[in-house]
């Protein structure tokens, strides 16, 4: 047979003692009471019904009734009216409501189990179900139902505790100001667990600071030498910590998340397919797990969950370890996949429907960001309005443009007086649709989605946003979807390469290297004989809007491929006479003499012996493969890319700046003598932005828009914008190697984003990398730069540089330029673009004469360059 455990709670005659009461009618013989409950929906056998508050039998008969057919022993009542049964089993007590609250009372005094109250702003149902099921694997233990969590509704899932149960978790929800303390001096626990605060149920409050205060009442009830668990990333947390400290000295305090005095820290985490890896530090001990579900709140409320877990004095290994069990709850992100019933296709339905806050309204839009998506498929979200937030209403709804811009969500269907004033202020360029109510949204939902919509639906109970999610499932006894089930895998399988049109060796070689690095768009552009011979975008610019690539209006970041330009831009103030190539950069009279070391630092003597020449050519003597980081101790630093561990030691706040990292640089060692070796350096291009700076008096982009693309006519290239909302109308998306991994914003700590949105900034490496141009203007400036030049010092660009220790390849780094020699005394300049963690490449190429190809190609994703070079010129061996 198989286990069951259903414990006896009272039996009859304790029972009626505990609360006072007598049989009005009907008495059972021989009774064991299992159980209490209060609404029909949890009625069983062997419970007992109590008709209290607006479920009183004066109000509500027809709930004693169905209680009864739900197979209850007997009710409890405080009135007498004609309508009951005259066969039902009734007691009678003076108070409905204080008999739930004896027997709640008399079943905490019983157990002796470890309890775990846990209360939030968001997450709080979610953390307690992991934690309730992830202990039950351990030893028996009970938990709330659902959503449970506060009044008499609360008082009835207390008494239903067992007196077996060696584990108790509990969840206290809120409304107005102190409506928290009454329940933990009731239910008394050991543990307290705060998951994040956030302005919901705003509209109770007058503050956020009643908000914190309110939540920061779990520790009321617990007993010295307990324990409470706090977000540690939270912007409020110094206020909760002061308060939690003011009601309860006499626990200990705990904290989880990112930040290094974490007593539980997430160390990282990365979304695989249907899955998340995270890996965490538990009070000392290294722990690597998986969990089955996508998002940053799962993640971080994961390492909550094991903190309770430790601090009960469970196993966190085994805990750990079957973490990857867990499933979303009932509609909490629980996900179905959905035949269109009108048209032929396959969706995803996030059901997010119970609650919503703005926190959990852009934690759960952004945990979109995750589904891989095809050129043929859309995120959309149905939205619901959030209720209770007072005065502060639209702007929290509008508050939401920010996360549906940074997560290219495709359909934004909008539901409610105040997701209106969010609907208002949505771009044309996203498709959207407003209904005032659910029943003028459901007859037209379906026409608005299609294959392969991954479809999130959210917004606060009162709003019924699951009658969205039961037109598409029909009803909630539709299976859930498998756990690694993978609406991408199903819909664009064998369906997910890029299509050309026409079959041309060549386009067939461009879109096979798409398909095989899985890149959404590219361009191409092949100038022969002063014209331009092929001019042709594959694939998409964004795969969800379905935009898609024209060399001559799409942008792309060219990273490396401004060094030609800047390099450009020098030549040209050589050619006013304001510079010479033999010029000393940090000398007494240098260019940048004016550059002071960091205070307390020592300038590096080396450095006066660097020459705009050896700048231009990569041969100042910084090496990144040669140096240690000094702040990790990797033997790799890029201090262009490392602003934000420099900002330490600059005092600036998120990251350094151009300016300051040069200041940084003044007193750290080279690694070879300047004019000794050729090694790349992307801070020696730093370095010759600031001097045109200095040197014109005018902004770099100003200088190089002045002075090379007016007169080239170009009109294009721009600076780059490090955040989504910043970038260029015409500029590409750029996609992340790896889907679904998300890192902190360099400019904002607690901000996630994609690796191409965020984790560098690209503002600050504007002379190195930090332009966009549109692929034909970027070849149109390769081909034409040198009208702009003498002859004399066009031909300094490709002389070979004269080194102590020369570079052995078949080619060398002139003046801004790659340079290979050709037959004839001849010689192709070129140059690549790319940054990993940056979303794009490129590769240019200025042929040796008019009659040989001269050409540019463009990705928006990063992908070995090297590999690019080989397979354009196996591309070019077919035009």
């Amino acid at each position: 047979m198989p286990l069951v455990h259903q414990p006896v709670l009272w039996i009859k005659q304790e029972f009626i003692k505990i609360i006072n009461a007598k049989w009005l009618m009907n008495e059972p013989r021989n009774q064991l009471i299992k159980g209490i409950c209060i609404t029909p929906e949890l009625c069983q056998d062997d419970y007992v019904y109590i008709a209290a508050g607006k479920h009183s039998v004066d109000k509500r008969i027809d709930l004693l009734i169905e209680a009864f057919n739900k197979g209850v022993s007997a009710a409890i009542v405080d009135k007498e009216v004609a309508d009951i049964p005259q066969w039902a089993p009734v007691l009678l007590v003076d108070n409905a409501e204080q008999a739930n609250a004896l027997l709640a009372l008399d079943a905490r005094n019983k157990s002796r189990a470890t309890i775990i109250a846990v209360t939030g702003s968001v997450g709080k149902t979610s953390t307690k179900n992991i934690i309730a099921e992830l202990l039950s694997n351990q030893a028996l233990t009970y938990s709330n139902y659902k959503s449970i969590n506060g009044g008499p509704g609360l008082k009835t899932q207390i008494a239903n505790i067992s007196k077996a149960a060696q584990f108790c978790v509990m969840e206290f929800g809120m409304k107005g100001p102190n409506t928290i303390r009454p329940m933990s001096n009731f239910l008394r626990p050991h543990i307290g667990l705060i998951t994040a605060i956030a302005p919901a149920h705003y509209s109770y409050h007058e503050n956020m600071e009643s908000i914190i205060k309110t939540k920061s009442q779990v520790v009321d009830g617990i007993a010295a030498g307990g324990h409470v668990v706090l977000p540690r990333d939270s912007e409020y947390f110094e206020q909760l910590y002061k308060y939690v400290k003011t009601n309860n000295q006499y626990i200990h305090i705990h904290t989880f998340g990112q930040h290094q005095e974490s007593n539980v820290q997430l160390i990282s985490y990365q979304q695989n397919g249907t899955t998340t890896k995270v890996n965490a530090l538990v009070f000392g001990t290294s722990l690597s797990y998986e969990i089955a579900m996508h998002g940053y709140l799962w993640v971080i409320n994961s390492i909550a969950a094991l903190a309770c877990i430790a601090l009960s004095g469970a196993n966190i290994v085994h805990a750990a370890q079957q973490m990857c069990l867990i499933q979303p709850v009932f509609r909490r992100g629980e996900r179905f996949r959905v035949n269109l019933k009108s048209k032929s296709g396959i969706i995803e339905v996030i059901d997010d429907t119970w609650n919503a806050s703005p926190m959990a309204m852009r934690e759960a839009i952004s945990m979109l960001s995750s589904r891989k998506l095809s050129y043929n498929t859309r995120r959309v979200v149905v939205l619901g309005d959030m209720a209770e937030l007072g005065d502060n209403s639209e702007t929290f709804h509008k508050g939401l443009i920010d996360i549906i811009r940074e997560i290219n969500i495709g359909l934004v269907c909008t539901v409610g007086q105040h997701m209106l004033s969010l609907h208002n202020i949505i771009p044309k360029s996203i498709e959207k649709y407003h209904a005032e109510s659910i029943r003028t949204l459901l007859p037209k939902l379906e026409s608005y989605v299609k294959n392969g919509d991954s479809v999130l639906v959210k917004g606060s109970n009162s709003m019924h946003m699951y009658k969205v999610v039961q037109h598409f499932i029909g009803n909630y006894d539709t299976p859930r979807a498998p756990k690694y089930w993978s609406l991408y895998d199903e819909v664009n399988k064998n369906k997910n390469k890029i299509e050309i049109d026409g079959s041309s060796r060549f386009d067939t070689s461009i879109v096979d290297f798409m398909n095989e690095h899985n890149i959404a768009g590219a361009a191409v552009v092949i100038s022969q004989d002063n014209k331009i011979i092929k001019s042709k975008g594959y694939g998409y610019a964004n795969l969800e809007k379905r935009t898609k690539i024209l060399p001559n209006e799409t942008q792309f970041r060219l990273f490396s491929i401004t060094k030609p330009i800047t390099a450009t831009a020098i030549l040209i103030l050589i050619e006013q006479d304001k510079l010479n190539l033999e010029d000393f950069i940090f000398t007494g009279s240098g260019i940048l003499s004016d550059y002071k070391v960091l205070d307390g630092e020592t300038f590096n003597e080396d450095l006066r012996h660097i020459k705009l020449i050896h700048l231009l050519q990569h041969s100042a003597g910084w090496s990144i493969k040669e140096c240690k980081n000094p702040f990790n101790n990797k033997s790799f630093f890029d201090p262009m890319f490392n602003l934000s561990h420099i900002a330490r030691e600059t005092k600036d706040k998120n990251y350094a700046t151009k300016e300051n990292a040069i200041r940084y640089m003044l007193s750290q060692a080279l690694q070879h003598k300047p004019g000794e070796k050729y090694v790349y350096s992307n801070f020696g291009y730093n370095v010759l932005g600031r001097i045109i700076e200095k040197v014109s008096g005018l902004s770099y982009y100003d200088f190089i828009k002045q002075n090379i693309f007016i007169p080239l006519g170009i009109n294009n290239i721009e600076l780059a914008h490090t955040k989504l909302k910043d970038c260029s109308a015409k500029e590409a998306y750029y996609y992340p190697r790896k889907e679904g991994h998300y890192t902190n914003a360099i400019y904002d700590k607690t901000e996630k984003v994609t690796e191409t949105y965020g984790s560098f900034c690209i503002e600050e490496i504007d002379a190195l990398g930090g332009l966009i141009g549109t692929t034909e203007d970027v070849l149109n400036f390769a081909l034409n730069f040198d009208n702009l030049l003498s002859k004399d010092i066009f031909n300094k660009i490709h002389q070979k540089p004269d080194l102590k220790i020369p570079n052995t390849s078949n080619w060398y780094y002139g003046l801004g330029w790659r340079v290979t020699p050709t037959a004839n005394n001849n010689f192709n300049l070129w140059h690549r673009g790319f940054v990993d963690i940056g979303g794009a490449a490129s590769f240019m190429v200025r042929a040796s004469s008019e009659k040989k190809a001269s050409w540019m190609v463009s990705f928006n994703k990063s992908v070995s360059v090297s590999k690019i070079e080989v397979m354009m010129k196996h591309a070019l061996n077919h035009i």
